[in-house]
């Protein structure tokens, strides 16, 4: 692709970008990656601990079938094992960017990162003040909206990549990226985070995104699912778009990612007058019971 195509968006990289717009109907049933979800966030949080048992690190990259048939088991085994209290310590914090490992059954702490544009600088265990470290470095990547701009799908997979192999060198297990909501205000404080303003591209883009970032050992958590395109107030906003909007503008790019992927993480704000991650609609009609798929 030349410099020009680049700069200015190369659409033909993206097959179908206007017969999306023409074959999106409003009487659509759900697919069925719109089926309810089972696992929740345990089974991510619990799997992921396990990764590291089905890779040795002087061993290469294990392909997802082998990954997928050595770590399910154990999951299994030990969510058999683990009290209530310790599944509701996997569902929540410990401190800044950690989730409480379980001692006794081999569980280690998991360790994650903000993104989308680079590992962030380590902070305090418990405060947002730097920690101090000297060998925290990381690459400062393009804004997802200029990887939006290049409409190349291998960009995004150069991008993810990048973001990935620097996350598992820092010894992350989870990046918090990509985001994909939608530039839908131009006031918006975080429109340089998300893939730009059109839900095809976006869905088109993030997948690609997310498969490179993964095949370092790193889980990639889509964010803020969604609606979530204002900064002020942005715990306190109720949006209240129709089912259709909601459909076919804000919800293409997480459904992409979601059949085959990642983690969600849920915005803060209300939706119909309800938390978003406990609206019918957002959580029952709209996710995919995938291997790591949930709501954080």
């Amino acid at each position: 692709m030349t410099q020009k195509a680049c700069l200015l968006g190369n659409r033909e990289l993206i097959p179908d970008y206007r017969a999306f717009h023409r074959r999106r109907r409003p009487d659509a049933t759900p697919s069925k990656m719109m089926i309810r979800f089972r696992r929740f966030a345990l089974f991510l949080l619990v799997t992921s601990q396990f990764v590291a048992l089905a890779q040795p690190e002087e061993t290469g990259q294990l392909s997802m079938n082998t990954r997928q048939r050595t770590v399910d088991p154990e999951v299994e085994r030990l969510l058999g094992q683990l009290t209530l209290e310790e599944k509701v310590s996997l569902c929540h914090a410990n401190s800044k960017f950690t989730i409480a490992g379980v001692e006794r059954l081999g569980i280690k702490e998991m360790w994650m990162s903000d993104g989308p544009h680079g590992v962030r600088e380590e902070i305090s265990r418990d405060s947002w003040s730097p920690a101090g470290w000297d060998n925290d470095h990381a690459t400062y990547l393009p804004p997802l909206t200029a990887v939006a701009a290049s409409f190349n799908p291998d960009m995004a997979t150069l991008h993810g990549s990048v973001l990935g192999a620097e996350a598992r060198e820092r010894k992350k297990d989870v990046i918090l990226g990509p985001g994909v909501n939608l530039s839908r205000l131009p006031l918006y404080g975080r429109n340089f985070e998300y893939m730009g303003e059109d839900p095809y591209l976006a869905s088109q883009l993030v997948v690609p995104e997310i498969v490179a970032i993964q095949k370092n050992d790193v889980a990639a958590c889509l964010k803020h699912y969604a609606l979530n395109n204002q900064e002020l107030n942005r715990h306190g906003v109720n949006a209240q778009p129709d089912e259709r909007t909601l459909r076919e503008i804000y919800l293409p790019a997480f459904e992409a990612a979601v059949k085959d992927l990642g983690p969600l993480r849920s915005s803060g704000h209300s939706f119909a007058s309800k938390w978003f991650s406990a609206e019918r609609i957002t959580t029952t009609r709209t996710q995919h019971v995938g291997r790591t798929s949930c709501i954080r």
